[in-house]
């Protein structure tokens, strides 16, 4: 089995899996565009959206982005791997919808552009590859502990 995920926190900031920005930009919009929202939902849910940040103020935004890019296959891979009861009717087409929204969102989109991205390639088995994953972990320990943009890749 897999070790835990363990969140890494410095000072002030803490490495979460989710923002409350990946629900707008990736699965409501996926939805939206899958014609599961209509344009009046979208809408009303923007609004929502735009609402709440403004309640919850600058402190909830986020430093930076970490991007974990992998290819829908592997993921659906890993989902199998996982076996958890509730993940088991994810299919490939939904992983590439959300590959395709995630792309968009933190490699293209210059409205994320507020934040640095950091882009780890997790391809590869890194589960079982201790040097691997020494220099993923590498990676965000020096961009957590700059949290400058320097320290992350734009795509």
């Amino acid at each position: 089995p897999s070790p835990r995920p363990r969140a890494l926190t410095r000072r002030d900031t803490a490495l979460l899996p989710r923002h409350d920005v990946t629900r707008k930009y990736v699965f409501a919009k996926s939805l939206f565009e899958g014609g599961q929202l209509d344009a009046l939902e979208w809408a009303v849910y923007q609004e929502w959206h735009t609402f709440l940040v403004g309640q919850l103020g600058a402190h909830t935004a986020p430093h930076a982005f970490l991007y974990l890019r992998a290819s829908p296959q592997v993921c659906l891979e890993r989902l199998r791997c996982r076996a958890r009861p509730e993940e088991r009717d994810v299919t490939l087409r939904y992983l590439q919808q959300l590959h395709v929204q995630h792309e968009r969102w933190l490699v293209h989109f210059a409205e994320v552009r507020h934040a640095p991205v950091l882009v780890l390639d997790v391809e590869g088995d890194f589960e079982h590859d201790a040097a691997a994953q020494d220099t993923l972990m590498a990676r965000v320990g020096t961009a957590q502990t700059d949290l400058q943009p320097s320290a992350f890749t734009h795509g």
